[in-house]
């Protein structure tokens, strides 16, 4: 078997393993895969996503970013490095991903959204409100980004147009408990 074969059968491993949800064999046959071809990124990008699974968020961002340095225009190990770097709490970093992936791609909704998230967390509400409203531009039936405005709304004490949002957040979900638990938020400091 040559060299290529003997990747193909290590990531075709790598899947099965996934889809039975053994993480720790996933990651074993893509290690194996990119220590046999190095310079495929798709190989670092599900294996960057296998460690972020297992919470070796560390190991995730190295995978993603090798995913990213042989491609930079890799717009899922971007946006998924933006993730794994949320979850660490490296907002600032993570914000910078998905102005990439914006930049990259300009009408990607989930980059909007993830990045107003980020600005939100950094304490930079403008630039969260303009990243939601972008999100509801370019999903209008989106309960998430309804909210998230709101959300931006309620930190510019901008009241009335956050109860709008978290009304819109309700129309396209009507299960959406923290828009509800919002709007009673609002009618507790007397904006019904």
């Amino acid at each position: 078997m040559n060299q290529f074969e003997k990747v193909v059968f290590s990531f075709n491993d790598a899947e099965v393993f996934k889809k039975k949800g053994d993480l720790q064999n996933q990651i074993y046959h893509l290690e194996e895969a990119s220590r046999l071809k190095p310079y495929i990124p798709d190989i670092y990008y599900n294996l960057g996503l296998a460690y972020s699974d297992s919470g070796m968020y560390l190991n995730a961002r190295y995978a993603l970013e090798k995913a990213i340095e042989i491609n930079p225009t890799f717009k899922d190990a971007r946006f998924s490095l933006g993730m794994v770097l949320c979850k660490t709490a490296s907002y600032g970093e993570a914000s910078k991903q998905f102005e990439k992936c914006i930049e990259l791609f300009p009408d990607w909704y989930e980059a909007h959204l993830n990045l107003g998230t980020c600005y939100i967390k950094l304490g930079d509400i403008q630039n969260s409100k303009a990243q939601f409203e972008k999100a509801v531009q370019l999903r209008p039936n989106s309960a998430e980004a309804h909210y998230s405005l709101g959300i931006s709304y309620m930190k510019l004490h901008r009241y009335n147009e956050a109860k709008t949002s978290f009304q819109h957040a309700l129309k396209f979900d009507p299960g959406h408990r923290l828009a509800r638990s919002m709007l009673l938020e609002l009618e507790g400091i007397g904006y019904k």
